[in-house]
């Protein structure tokens, strides 16, 4: 069936918010790594109920593109070959990203990152250093903070023995920290009230 335009009858706000996160997340080109990737044709799609305030609506739109802007953002940097997102190439896009959300955001020197014996061991068998960068929401008045960590490991390349064929998909070991980026940009997107300050270890 290739229709040029779809309606999606939703029956509540939460239908808006979920039939829009879903019609992006869709959209997204599985192959668009590859080289011979071109732009499939995508159809018109209108969202329908005459019942809802137009502001309303669109607010709940906006809040499912954003949740969907944070699933792909995930999608694509856990499908990234290494050889191309390296710890340094990494990094800086962690920085970029948080410059454009507006978050801050410290990107541990290497001399400090000696103390971290564990952290550095991994990176031994690589050619590129460790990195540790700390992402800081604050909430004014807390005293009490969450430390929520995403596992970054561009390349597990450990364990070959028991990995077998599945050594191939060890370059998705950097998935949690992706996840990790996709919760910060859905709170700040979709302007989410954290209950305490928030640093997010990277």
């Amino acid at each position: 069936l290739k229709a040029k335009k779809v309606g999606i009858f939703c029956d509540g706000l939460d239908w808006l918010y979920f039939a829009s996160g879903a019609v992006h997340v869709a959209a997204l080109n599985p192959a668009i790594l590859k080289p011979s990737a071109k732009p499939g044709k995508v159809p018109e799609i209108g969202l329908i109920n005459p019942k809802f305030k137009a502001a309303t609506a669109k607010w709940e739109i906006e809040r499912g593109i954003n949740m969907a802007e944070s699933k792909n953002l995930m999608r694509i940097l856990g499908a990234t070959p290494p050889n191309i997102l390296s710890t340094e190439t990494y990094a800086k896009v962690i920085e970029t990203l948080c410059k454009r959300w507006k978050v801050k955001c410290k990107n541990i020197p290497k001399k400090a990152l000696k103390k971290y014996e564990l952290l550095n061991a991994v990176s031994e068998g690589s050619g590129h250093d460790s990195k540790l960068l700390v992402i800081t929401i604050p909430v004014s008045g807390s005293k009490k903070s969450t430390v929520v960590v995403g596992k970054g490991l561009c390349y597990d390349s450990g364990g070959m023995q028991g990995k077998g064929s599945y050594m191939k998909t060890m370059k998705e070991d950097m998935a949690g920290s992706a996840s990790v980026l996709g919760a910060i940009l859905n709170i700040k997107k979709n302007k989410l009230k954290l209950k305490q300050t928030t640093h997010f270890l990277l």
